[in-house]
């Protein structure tokens, strides 16, 4: 076996998922880049939805529940705020006798040109050790758009597969921009039940067309 292969199976034993989750997961990107990739056969004018209800002050805060459109089951505000990340929100808002007086526009998301963007500046999942490739992303704002009040903004965002995407948001870690010698770089801050020192992990774009770029831009290699 080639040191590179041995590696790959290494990392796939060490993922915490069971072979069901991973299946699943297989699974749900499988339909989702299907429909990405010619959303003209489904019909309508908006993808396929599942409705999540959450009040804001709730969302904002991190703290009780939200609820799946016709069903009794919550879920967490962490799942919705995910679900914002790469889905978006539409506000509704309500009188104090619970009148319902506006629905608003929904929030804006990265756009197919920024998405193109994030795709030859990452390479991929920015997760490290992570080898999903662009088209298996989706794009998280690091400055969460309810809590921060973040915006879809190429800097702000950042490539992450539906698995990392899910445990950055269930887990709470972090990612936060710096700039060096080579440009905005990104580090991930992990939870305290991860690294109760929370140090930052420096992360590397998977691409190496824009590592040359760094390397141009600085007069020195850039590593391979």
């Amino acid at each position: 076996m080639r040191a590179d292969e041995r590696a790959r199976a290494e990392r796939i034993e060490r993922d915490p998922r069971t072979a069901e989750q991973y299946a699943s997961d297989v699974l749900v990107e499988l339909l989702r880049l299907g429909h990405t990739a010619d959303p003209q056969l489904l019909g309508g004018d908006e993808p396929p939805a599942v409705r999540v209800l959450v009040t804001g002050a709730d969302l904002a805060s991190g703290r009780g529940f939200a609820q799946i459109e016709g069903q009794t089951a919550p879920v967490s505000t962490a799942t919705a705020e995910r679900l914002v990340c790469s889905s978006g929100q539409q506000v509704i808002v309500f009188d104090p006798d619970g009148r319902p007086l506006d629905v608003g526009r929904a929030s804006r998301l990265f756009t197919r040109r920024q998405r193109r963007a994030l795709h030859a500046r990452d390479g991929g999942c920015m997760f490290p050790g992570c080898e999903r490739p662009p088209s298996w992303t989706e794009a998280h704002h690091i400055r969460h758009w309810v809590r921060d009040r973040g915006g879809s903004d190429i800097d702000d965002g950042i490539l992450l597969c539906r698995h990392h995407h899910r445990l950055v948001h269930d887990q709470g870690w972090e990612f936060q921009r710096a700039m060096d010698e080579n440009g905005i770089r990104y580090e991930l801050i992990p939870p305290t039940s991860i690294d109760a020192a929370q140090q930052p992990i420096a992360l590397r774009t998977r691409s190496a067309a824009y590592r040359r770029l760094q390397e141009r831009a600085v007069g020195s290699p850039a590593a391979p």
